[in-house]
């Protein structure tokens, strides 16, 4: 079971050339939760786009369960999860499929139930039942199913947008892909360094982006000039 638990999460990192860890794996159990020490490469915006084979907006359908987790034995010993999703948008199919909306797919999570524990890297959340993502997705797993890249680089929270770890690609790729905003204005965010207001206001930088969740509104700031742009709710 030790074997398992220390793969977990690695099955996406070292089974496919778009992730990798850096530096041994820690393992940490409390309660009913396992938390494991991972260090997921986090990629730059436009690398991760580049090596994203399906880029779409989704849907959780289950919740995380014994039932939809997977523990492989042997010389490779791997646990992960496979998560329902439904196509709400496509922004990139580089695939055979050719997916669109409403279709439903499953997508291997680096998240596991194993014996009534809830297993995960520290950091990352589990995709949640009902909520909306866009998920940056590969098919380089050994099994060639598809996975989200990264852990937290490659998913993004829709309905907690300040909250994502990743908050540059969060804002980014809202900007590109669910914005009103012209090119030449996508360009400039997508070429920036993006952060939180309050961090930009700490660092003295005059370029900023934030987004209002409520009324579904990116902000975003170049040279003392304020836009403000809608996105998709």
């Amino acid at each position: 079971m030790k074997r398992i638990l220390i793969t977990l999460l690695l099955l996406c990192l070292l089974a496919t050339c778009l992730t990798a860890c850096a530096g041994a794996t820690e393992e940490s159990e409390e309660g009913d939760e396992i938390t494991i020490e991972v260090d997921f490469t986090e990629f730059e915006y436009d690398l991760l786009k580049n090596a994203t084979l399906v880029l779409a907006r989704v849907e959780v359908l289950d919740e995380l369960s014994e039932e939809n987790s997977v523990t492989e034995t042997g010389e490779k010993a791997t646990a992960y999860s496979m998560r329902k999703i439904r196509i709400l948008d496509v922004y990139k199919d580089n695939s055979s499929k050719k997916y669109k909306k409403g279709d439903e797919i499953a997508v291997m999570e680096s998240t596991a139930i194993i014996d009534g524990k809830y297993v995960h890297a520290k950091g990352y959340d589990k995709l949640a039942k009902g909520k909306k993502y866009i998920l940056f997705m590969s098919d380089k797993s050994e099994s060639g199913k598809y996975s989200i890249i990264s852990g937290n680089n490659g998913k993004i929270d829709l309905e907690n947008i300040s909250e994502n770890p990743c908050f540059d690609i969060a804002v980014k790729t809202l900007a590109e892909f669910e914005s009103n905003l012209p090119k030449s204005e996508i360009k400039k965010i997508i070429e920036s360094k993006v952060k939180k207001e309050d961090e930009m206001a700490a660092s003295g930088s005059a370029k900023k982006a934030d987004i209002e969740k409520e009324n579904a509104v990116i902000y975003y700031e170049t040279n003392g000039k304020k836009t403000k742009a809608a996105v998709k709710q």
